[in-house]
C-alpha cells in the first residue's frame, strides 16, 4: 500500500507576495477585517467604518477624504428620492436613508472615476461595516490575480441587496 502525500498550499505572507503591479499586503486577501483595517490604518488609510446609526455628513466626509479630485456632495432630491448625491455633474439617488443605498448612490457617481468603494465582506453582518476606497486600477489588478480571495474578502456595493 502506498501512502499518498500532498504538498500543502503555500500561504502568502508579506515576504512572498507575487508582483501584481500594485502595492498590497497579504492582509488584503486574507478576508480578515481586522487585519485589513490594521494594515490600512498604518499605510494609506483607505478604509473607514460606517455605523448604520451615524450621521450622513460623516459618511460624505469619510468618502471624500479618500477621493482624488472632486468630492461627492449631497444634492437636491430628485422626485421620489430621499437622498441624492452628485459629483462632476453626475447624480444618483437613494430611495431611503439606508446607508447601503446612499453608498450605492455614491458608488454610482464614481463610475468612470479613479476610485471604487467596496465593503469588507466579513463586516457585512455587523452594525458597523468597513468600507475601502481604492483606485480602480488597484481593484482590477487584485481581482485579476486573486479572484477567489477578493471575492471572499470584498463585496461590491452594487452587489449588496437592500432589504
Amino acid at each position: 500500500m502506498t501512502k499518498e502525500t500532498t504538498t500543502p498550499a503555500k500561504t502568502l505572507s508579506d515576504d512572498n507576495l507575487p508582483d501584481v503591479g500594485v502595492s498590497y499586503s497579504a492582509a488584503h486577501i486574507s478576508g480578515d477585517e481586522d487585519k485589513i483595517r490594521e494594515y490600512e490604518a498604518e499605510h494609506d488609510d483607505s478604509c473607514f467604518l460606517v455605523d448604520w446609526r451615524g450621521e450622513f455628513e460623516n459618511l460624505f466626509d469619510d468618502v471624500n477624504n479618500r477621493l482624488t479630485g472632486s468630492p461627492i456632495e449631497p444634492a437636491a432630491p430628485v422626485s421620489g428620492s430621499l437622498v441624492t448625491v452628485a459629483r462632476n455633474g453626475q447624480t444618483a439617488s437613494a430611495k431611503s436613508f439606508n446607508r447601503v443605498e446612499v453608498m450605492q448612490a455614491m458608488d454610482d457617481v464614481l463610475q468612470g472615476a479613479e476610485e471604487e468603494m467596496r465593503v469588507i465582506a466579513e463586516s457585512l453582518c455587523s452594525d458597523t461595516v468597513a468600507v475601502m476606497v481604492k483606485p480602480v486600477s488597484w481593484w482590477r489588478a487584485m481581482d485579476e490575480h486573486f479572484p477567489e480571495e477578493m471575492k471572499n474578502s470584498y463585496v461590491k456595493l452594487a452587489d449588496i441587496e437592500v432589504t
